[in-house]
């Protein structure tokens, strides 16, 4: 039986094409990096002013969102019942990276909360029909020690 196994492992590998996909062309600048940009910039502006309406329209209506120690919440309603705002938020964030594939873009970025709370998170953003973007994944984690995560 381990035979086989091995034998249906190694057939499939020489079955895989020794060429890559082809991949949409990566983009660092451009307008559609500043749109991207823009994008995250008015995430952050909902925070700020503590619009929990603007906040959540800038994500897609499918949204997987990963908190760290949580489940996952998939689909918008689940996002708006786990991120109601209660007021403004001393929100900032720095992007370290924006990058443009195709229709899909990444932000990795570190944020704070005034003084108090910070950390990290990786951002995809997908191209609306309209040719605006809207966050469809976000991961995030803080910088408190482990089990003290807010």
């Amino acid at each position: 039986m381990r035979f086989h196994r091995a034998a249906a492992v190694a057939v499939a590998i020489l079955l895989i094409p020794a060429t890559e996909p082809a991949r949409a062309a990566q983009q660092t600048s451009g307008a559609d990096v500043d749109a991207v940009i823009a994008a995250m910039d008015a995430v952050g502006d909902a925070l700020r002013n503590g619009d929990n309406e603007a906040f959540l329209s800038m994500y897609s209506q499918d949204v997987f969102f990963m908190p760290p120690n949580s489940a996952p919440s998939v689909g918008m309603d689940a996002m708006a019942a786990a991120n109601g705002l209660d007021g403004p938020l001393a929100w900032a964030e720095d992007y370290e990276e924006v990058m443009v594939h195709g229709d899909w873009a990444h932000v990795v970025g570190a944020w704070t909360i005034g003084d108090q709370v910070a950390g990290k998170a990786i951002y995809i953003l997908a191209r609306q029909a309209g040719g605006s973007w809207k966050i469809a994944r976000e991961f995030w984690n803080t910088d408190a020690a482990s089990g003290n995560d807010q």
